[in-house]
C-alpha cells in the first residue's frame, strides 16, 4: 500500500531544513524496498520544546490526513505500507504534486517517461480566469 500525502512545511525540525523535501514511513519490513537516497522521516523526540508522550521514536506528520494512521493499521495488519510525504508550503502546490509523482514513479516505476497529464480536477483549481472587464 502507498500513500501520498505532504505535511506543513513550517513544522520541520532544524535538521530537515536543508537538503530534499521529500520523506518517507514504512511499516515493519517495508523499510529494504526504498532507494539508498530516499530519505526516512525523522522520529521527534520533543515539540515546541516539550517531550513528546510516546518517546523518542514518535513520528510527527501534521497535516498528513490519514497517513499516520494507515502506518498504524498496517504494522497491525503485518501489510507492507509505505507513506511518501513531502514538506509543503501554503499556495499552489502544483509543483509538490509533480514532485511527489516524480518520487512515488521512483519506487513504483508506474511512468517510464516522466510526462503526466494534468487531472481534470486541477482545471480550475484557483478559480476561473479574472474577467477582462477588470482591465482596461
Amino acid at each position: 500500500v502507498i500513500c501520498l500525502t505532504s505535511s506543513m512545511a513550517h513544522e520541520r525540525q532544524e535538521s530537515q531544513l536543508t537538503g530534499t523535501n521529500l520523506r518517507y514511513i514504512t511499516t515493519k519490513g517495508a523499510d529494504q524496498s526504498m532507494p539508498d537516497n530516499f530519505v526516512k522521516l525523522e522520529p521527534r523526540q520533543s515539540l515546541h520544546g516539550q517531550q513528546m508522550d510516546n518517546g523518542p521514536n514518535e513520528i510527527y506528520l501534521p497535516g498528513s490526513g490519514v497517513a499516520l494512521d494507515m502506518i498504524s493499521a498496517g504494522d497491525q495488519a503485518e501489510l507492507r505500507v509505505v507513506v511518501l510525504t513531502r514538506f509543503s508550503e501554503e499556495g499552489d502546490n502544483t509543483r509538490d504534486g509533480v514532485e511527489l509523482a516524480d518520487y512515488s514513479n521512483i519506487v513504483l516505476g508506474w511512468c517510464t517517461d516522466n510526462k503526466y497529464s494534468v487531472p481534470h480536477s486541477w482545471r480550475l483549481l484557483f478559480g476561473a480566469p479574472a474577467p477582462s472587464e477588470m482591465f482596461w
